[in-house]
């Protein structure tokens, strides 16, 4: 129910992963570009892209495999590709950083801001605010590592922040890639672009809808275990995540409430009301 943004950042993601997915098969530095274009793009969307759309895609470039017959000196070049690609994505966000310093005085606002968030209802955010409000208040240190672990599970089957709920239908799956073996060449590349992300998401402010640009690399994932698991556990697992999502979808609609206006049980002047103003 609270996608907004989100789904624009995921669309260029996906854009993203597949151009590093390729890079990592054998592909020439023209799928370098393009995964820098596309991060570049998903920045220009949300700043959140910079966690689960380009630190993955450049961790996942700068520890690709080297290519046979690759010679000496793979990883340096490895590194420098990474850079060039962070370049590249800078590049593809600047107009609207030099838009923010020029009409805000800060390329990156409403982030770091002189104004804090606490000082009243139409401040501008802060970082360290966003983060800290999402907290354990007690516990201490054990509470705090806690909550960043169970992050991924509380993601899956609860809802977090503004964001909906997501549903276990892919990330259930992923766990099983750990036991089997032969996995295909792209399984390397997404578990690697999926954790990467998780744990930067993880440590950041954990809004369950902050995650959706890695769905796609998950549910390939998940697609691929799925595959390779014996029908009678692939089976049931799928049947139960599909009943959940459903679970879950018809139980949005109904807080959203469209099908009262189809029905005529509300009008839609309340019901505009009532979602959009």
């Amino acid at each position: 129910t609270w996608a907004i943004a989100d789904l624009g950042v995921t669309l260029f993601a996906t854009l993203c992963f597949a151009a590093v997915l390729n890079l990592w098969r054998g592909g020439d530095r023209r799928w370098l570009i393009a995964s820098a274009v596309f991060a570049g793009l998903a920045l220009g969307t949300k700043y959140t892209a910079v966690l689960v759309v380009c630190a993955p895609a450049a961790a996942a470039i700068a520890l690709r495999p080297p290519a046979p017959g690759g010679g000496p000196g793979h990883r340096k070049r490895a590194l420098v590709e990474a850079a060039l690609f962070g370049g590249i994505a800078l590049a593809l966000v600047s107009p609207w950083l030099i838009r923010n310093a020029v009409f805000a005085g800060n390329p990156l606002a409403p982030y770091f801001s002189s104004v804090s968030a606490s000082a009243g209802e139409d401040a501008t955010p802060g970082i360290s605010e966003e983060m800290a409000r999402r907290l354990p208040r007690e516990g201490g240190t054990s509470a705090l590592l806690a909550h960043y672990l169970t992050a991924p599970w509380r993601a899956t089957m609860t809802r977090i922040g503004q964001g909906g709920y997501m549903g276990p239908a892919f990330l259930m799956l992923i766990p099983v890639l750990l036991l089997l073996r032969g996995l295909p060449s792209c399984a390397a590349p997404a578990v690697l672009m999926t954790a990467t992300g998780c744990v930067a998401w993880a440590v950041s402010s954990q809004v369950v809808r902050y995650l959706f640009p890695l769905l796609p690399l998950a549910a390939l994932l998940a697609a691929i275990a799925a595959r390779r698991l014996p029908k009678l556990l692939s089976v049931p697992a799928l049947a139960w995540s599909l009943g959940y999502n459903l679970f879950l979808f018809f139980f949005l609609i109904e807080t959203i409430g469209p099908l009262r206006v189809v029905t005529g049980a509300e009008t839609a002047d309340d019901y505009l009301a009532r979602r959009v103003t």
